[in-house]
């Protein structure tokens, strides 16, 4: 019996891989078509559809769902994955009987988002499910903005009290977009995408956010009311959001931390010059999302991938040690994990 189950484990080790999946386009009324930030960036992403404004790399939320575009496991979706095999998928750390729990984007805005706040206590959701988010600039024009947190000289009170004006936003912390900049962007905290940036977006597995304003100042329909909002918004926390980015050069490997404090995921810079040897150690799936070069991925069970930049890989929490080969070094990608 203990022969069969470690013959059975030894092949489902053989059979696992980092796993690529199908682009997932999702039109927009912030999106553009043919968005030239992203062509600059991806010339090899398609962008012939209409308002496109997200382009799914990891998602596992009902009908929109990830696929496997290669390997023995092609056309295989993420939830049907995690529902065979969540451990030697998602690692011990995964709830059984629950989606993937993170979903990766990017993000290209044509326009500007409305102003939302993903509420600190959804109605009828468990504390597990609120929409944490990370965003890494990846490009921006060159007047593009992220506004993120109410400004701390304004108070609680002063907010509600301009709650109805078209003016609101200007209480809300304005960012200017600079490309290797990240955001924190928390439950009860306000928050807009401007137009004219790329941005790639980690996230928990979504709650609809709640608009407080549309794009162009004025109220949704219906709008909600003031106790809604002062229930959602958290206005004790204004810490600031924003990770800036570092610039200097690269000329040995090196992990910079960007998200370390979550309770849900952590998400690393990876800088690299040479090879570097990770192991995935069955806590955690790791997703790889290289950023400027594409890498290659080496596999102790022999297998291997390649990803471009603007793609994610994911590798599965028991696939054990691999390398990342940058093809063109210097190279930089983001790393995320659960925590």
């Amino acid at each position: 019996m203990a022969r069969r189950l470690r013959k059975q484990f030894e092949v489902m080790l053989q059979e696992i891989y980092p796993l690529t999946f199908v682009s997932l386009q999702e039109p927009q009324p912030w999106g553009g078509s043919g968005n030239s930030l992203l062509q600059e960036q991806y010339p090899h992403k398609n962008t012939n559809a209409t308002n496109v404004g997200n382009y799914w790399h990891i998602v596992d939320d009902g009908t929109r769902q990830s696929v496997v575009d290669s390997g023995s496991l092609a056309g295989r979706t993420l939830r049907q994955l995690v529902e065979e095999d969540p451990v030697t998928l998602v690692g011990s750390r995964h709830q059984a009987h629950q989606p993937f729990p993170l979903q990766l984007r990017l993000a290209g805005t044509a326009q500007p988002l409305p102003l939302s706040v993903h509420p600190l206590e959804p109605p009828g959701v468990s504390d597990t499910d609120t929409n944490t988010q990370m965003w890494y600039i990846l490009a921006a024009e060159a007047d593009a903005s992220v506004s993120v947190g109410i400004q701390q000289r304004y108070t609680q009170q002063q907010f509600l009290s301009r709650i109805d004006s078209l003016n609101l936003g200007e209480l809300v912390q304005k960012f200017r977009a600079q490309p290797g900049d990240a955001y924190f962007v928390i439950p009860g905290r306000i928050h807009a995408l401007g137009a004219g940036l790329l941005a790639l977006i980690v996230q928990c597995n979504d709650t609809m956010p709640l608009t407080i304003r549309e794009a162009d100042g004025s109220l949704p329909d219906p709008p909600l009311d003031r106790q809604t909002i002062l229930e959602s918004i958290d206005f004790q926390n204004r810490t600031v959001s924003r990770i800036r980015g570092e610039s200097s050069d690269i000329t040995l490997n090196r992990k910079v931390p960007l998200i370390t404090h979550c309770t849900e995921f952590i998400v690393d810079e990876i800088r690299l010059i040479e090879d570097m040897h990770d192991r995935a150690d069955g806590t955690t799936f790791h997703l790889l999302t290289p950023l400027d070069q594409p890498v290659s991925i080496s596999c102790a069970n022999g297998a291997t991938c390649d990803v471009e930049p603007g793609r994610t890989a994911l590798i599965p929490a028991g696939l054990g040690y691999y390398s990342i080969r940058p093809s063109a070094p210097p190279a930089r990608l983001l790393r995320t994990v659960l925590n």
